[in-house]
């Protein structure tokens, strides 16, 4: 079975009875496990779970999608938990609540003045009488599967969410990787969106300079305390440390004759390996 390994990954056969595992490696593996081809997780289709991802997030981030309570009541598992940066729901009534506020607040219009005016005096209003406060929308990038040795299975959302406010005067992007947990049945057990808090700040006005400013100067600090750090240890060390003029007083004549036959290369070089003498042998003349 051919493997293919990289920095921090290793990448397996998708497909089993393609690839089955030989003898040879159960052989040199007894503790392998056996993995069916026939497993009922198996049997769950990849393009499935691809959908499935697909389906929660254009049921999130699309205005558009229908019936959103009930989908996300037939996608998740009763137990399932959901994370992001600020919020941590761990029921499927709480989660599903947060999925139908963040489709409803995707886009927001209020009325013209006109529109105002039309609807005291009793008239019909249409959408071009309709301001955009804000929209939000995302698009996907790349989508990526994994799967684990345990049989679970994760997919990997890359998206970058768009907000455009103020009547489309003000827009801004973010970054987003939402990751999904199946089980065997193909249902989410685990949601959570990433996303980093930099890319939060430039939704502020301002922020991305702030940002910017800050984080450097921060690692300008940390650069100079690691410097101040390496002198205070260096003075630490010089007042512990012994100085190599100091005498250390008279020495036996056998231990001061093989520092010096040590020290001279033409009395070691010359000298059979038997016959050598080094400094950091025991002085057993002495006992």
């Amino acid at each position: 079975m051919p493997v293919v390994t990289s920095a921090s990954t290793i990448s397996f056969p998708s497909n089993l009875s393609d690839n089955p595992i030989s003898p040879q490696l159960t052989d040199v593996y007894p503790s392998l496990p056996s993995i069916s081809n026939e497993s009922s997780y198996e049997r769950t289709s990849r393009s499935s779970l691809r959908a499935s991802a697909l389906e929660v997030h254009d049921l999130v981030w699309l205005a558009s999608s229908r019936n959103v309570q009930g989908r996300l009541n037939q996608l998740y598992e009763s137990n399932a938990v959901y994370k992001n940066t600020f919020v941590t729901a761990t029921s499927l009534p709480i989660i599903s609540d947060i999925h139908s506020l963040t489709h409803r607040l995707c886009e927001v219009r209020i009325p013209k003045p006109t529109a105002l005016i039309a609807r005291i005096l009793g008239y019909q209003t249409t959408d071009s009488q309709m301001w955009v406060a804000w929209r939000i929308w995302s698009e996907i990038g790349t989508v990526c599967e994994t799967e684990s040795f345990d049989g679970h299975k994760q997919t990997i959302v890359e998206h970058t969410v768009h907000f455009l406010l103020l009547g489309g005067s003000l827009q801004r992007s973010v970054r987003m990787h939402t990751i999904l947990s199946f089980n065997e049945q193909g249902r989410i057990t685990h949601h959570q969106d990433i996303c980093d808090l930099r890319e939060l700040l430039c939704l502020v006005p301002g922020g991305h300079a702030v940002q910017s400013v800050t984080t450097r100067f921060t690692a300008m600090g940390l650069a100079g305390l690691s410097r101040l750090g390496s002198v205070f240890s260096r003075s630490a060390d010089s007042i512990w440390d012994v100085s190599p003029h100091v005498n250390l007083g008279p020495q036996p004549d056998n231990v001061a004759k093989r520092r010096t036959n040590a020290s001279d290369p033409r009395n070691v070089l010359g000298m059979p390996h038997s016959q050598r003498e080094y400094s950091h042998a025991p002085d057993t003349d002495s006992v």
